[in-house]
């Protein structure tokens, strides 16, 4: 149990690096790729614990188990057999499948907005020429 607790020292990487007064944007990435990170790793061990009370299965194999359920790989040659494990099981993806894509969709929405890119495009006057192989002067006129 005390190991559990030690994973949790990740959390001090976003007190040190707001230490650094880092913008705005990049700790607000890292906050969310942070609480990715921090939250699949807190399902997969609970789902491995649970699927040990509930099933029998060795802890890394439980572990083993919600990678690739999570992934949504499913190999199948780990499976539950009881019908609690199912449940649980089918609860685990339903959770996989709303948390994971909506913490990502965060990180893409933070991403994609133009105030944390680092540069914008700033139109240019200057005349651009574009030249290929086989370039002809009707293909030049209907360029211009």
């Amino acid at each position: 149990f005390l190991r559990l607790l030690s994973a949790f020292r990740v959390l001090r990487i976003i007190r040190v690096l707001k230490a650094r007064k880092l913008t705005k944007a990049k700790a607000k990435i890292i906050n969310i790729l942070a609480h990715l990170l921090i939250s699949v790793c807190c399902i997969l061990l609970i789902t491995a614990a649970v699927l040990y009370e509930l099933e029998g299965l060795p802890f890394d194999e439980g572990v083993y188990l919600g990678v690739v359920t999570m992934s949504t790989v499913g190999y199948g040659d780990v499976s539950c057999k009881t019908r609690w494990g199912r449940f649980f099981m089918m609860g685990f993806i339903v959770v996989c499948i709303v948390y994971i894509p909506m913490k990502c969709t965060e990180l893409i929405n933070v991403l994609s907005q133009n105030k944390y890119r680092s540069s914008v495009y700033r139109y240019s006057p200057h005349v651009v020429a574009i030249v290929s192989s086989k370039t002809r002067p009707e293909s030049v006129q209907v360029f211009l």
